[in-house]
């Protein structure tokens, strides 16, 4: 019987260890918090179908400036934060360039495009589909021009991947969402993606169809792993865990763990954060403001405004000037009502330089797996990569090629 363990309680480990249950596998899953308790818990909630290419940094001159002088709020840095992933930046701009950029796309695209049909199965096997709207989200637009020249692209793009949308006026946006109180140009409405009511309840979900299956779910720290002559032993302090098989799917705790194997990965650590309102009219559908970066999506808990990208060191403490400037964005359009927590939210997205997550066996370490690196798209990849990784686990071929995903590309 094949035997693994899973490190990470996420919705990649748990979707991870789903799918190597689907094979007949025996999993035992170690996090030192409970299932959905980390970034799989504080995000935007939507299963982005259309994200057919990863975000790329922005390479215009004023990008950078822009940044350090807080002037744009989609992306916040200091200048000893940038300096301290320097290196990790450095080569998340090359791969931003448009040809190679182009080239991660499709092999990104090729992972995103089963990503619903994952989620489906996962869904219906853990009876969460309560929780999950199949409405799409919208791109909100405040100028003209600026809408006009986005929404032919869009079109473009739609038509070269399949994908729905469709494009509201001002009128159309007012009508379809009457929480609005400023239309501005209108919206994009991008119809294939679904969105979820609780994201940290839809991981738990996952994770108790998991144990139902017989799997089991560890709370406690794993404070180094090492090969052993039958396999790997994860070491808590408790006791030690050894299985044939180690997953590391720990999003951006990853590269510390590996790091005590001697191997290194580069990684642009993204946080984010978010808050709840009371919103006393609710939005419908899920929304990006294009022009702050934000994203404000209907909850159980009232109105989540999620922010777009704070580059910080993993465990600095929260700065929450991106999501006050969000805050007040926000409510030059809608009626937000007041903040429903005095804490809000943080976590950071684990973002590999070249964008696309790792997937795969070490070609250093036998029988060391790993499944991490998701950046914006945790939530939406966690099933299929999940999935890509059991089949290559179990010496099936996956439904997308492997190639592109591979350790060796980071070289272990």
């Amino acid at each position: 019987m094949n035997e693994a363990l899973v490190i990470g309680a996420g919705i990649v480990g748990v979707s991870t260890t789903l799918a190597l249950q689907e094979r007949g596998w025996t999993v035992t899953v170690i996090d030192r918090k409970e299932p959905g308790c980390e970034t799989s818990f504080g995000n935007a909630g939507i299963l982005q179908r259309e994200a057919v290419a990863p975000y790329a940094m922005p390479l215009g001159p004023g990008f950078l400036l822009g940044v350090l002088l807080g002037r744009r709020n989609d992306v916040r840095a200091r200048w000893r934060e940038l300096a301290w992933q320097a290196g990790a930046l450095v080569r998340y701009g090359f791969h931003s360039t448009p040809a190679r950029h182009a080239l991660l796309s499709a092999a990104y695209e090729s992972l995103i495009r089963t990503s619903l049909a994952a989620h489906r199965d996962f869904i219906d096997a853990s009876g969460a589909g309560s929780l999950v709207r199949r409405t799409g989200y919208r791109e909100y637009f405040r100028n003209p021009r600026v809408f006009e020249a986005a929404a032919r692209r869009s079109k473009e793009m739609a038509a070269r991947h399949g994908l729905n949308l469709a494009v509201m006026d001002a009128a159309a946006l007012q009508a379809a969402e009457p929480a609005i109180t400023e239309p501005g140009a209108g919206a994009i409405h991008w119809l294939d993606p679904w969105s979820v009511s609780n994201p940290g309840r839809l991981t738990t979900a996952y994770a108790a169809a998991l144990v139902a299956r017989g799997g089991h779910i560890v709370g406690a720290e794993v404070t180094a792993i090492r090969a052993t002559a039958t396999g790997w032993t994860a070491k808590t302090a408790g006791r030690d865990w050894s299985a044939p098989h180690l997953v590391l799917a720990a999003g951006p705790w990853t590269p510390r763990l590996l790091a005590g194997l001697g191997i290194r990965v580069p990684m642009v650590y993204k946080r984010g954060y978010h808050r709840h309102y009371t919103a006393p009219v609710p939005l419908n559908v899920p929304m990006l403001d294009t022009d702050h970066g934000y994203v404000a999506t209907p909850v159980e808990q009232g109105l989540r405004i999620t922010t777009g990208a704070h580059l910080a060191r993993l465990h600095l403490p929260p700065d929450y000037a991106q999501l006050a400037s969000a805050e007040a964005a926000a409510r030059g359009i809608l009626d937000i009502g007041r903040a429903d927590e005095i804490q809000p939210w943080t976590g950071t997205r684990p973002c590999l330089p070249d964008m696309i997550p790792l997937i795969g066996e070490s070609t250093r370490l036998p029988r060391l797996w790993v499944n991490f690196g998701h950046g914006h798209q945790g939530l939406t990849l966690g099933p299929a990569s999940g999935r890509h990784l059991a089949a290559l686990m179990s010496s099936e071929p996956p439904a997308t090629a492997p190639e592109p995903f591979l350790p060796a590309r980071y070289g272990f």
